[in-house]
């Protein structure tokens, strides 16, 4: 469950038409998100709240999962 979510969790985002899972993330303290991504060519550590670059990521999460 997303609420549930913990650093190192990965979050399997939908794309922006709904369709499959086109990105991935790994949780981060302090409410960020550590993805890569194409607009800025590297990985990076990101705040994904309100009003962030990130945060229309928050309404296309299809799950989230725990590496044991």
């Amino acid at each position: 469950d997303f609420k549930d979510r913990r650093r190192g969790d990965l979050v399997f985002f939908r794309g922006p038409d709904g369709e499959g899972i086109t990105h991935v993330a790994f949780v981060a303290p302090d409410d960020h998100l550590v993805p890569s991504t194409i607009e800025t060519g590297q990985v990076t550590r990101e705040p994904w709240g309100q009003g962030s670059r990130a945060a229309p990521l928050r309404a296309r999460v299809a799950g989230v999962r725990r590496l044991a």
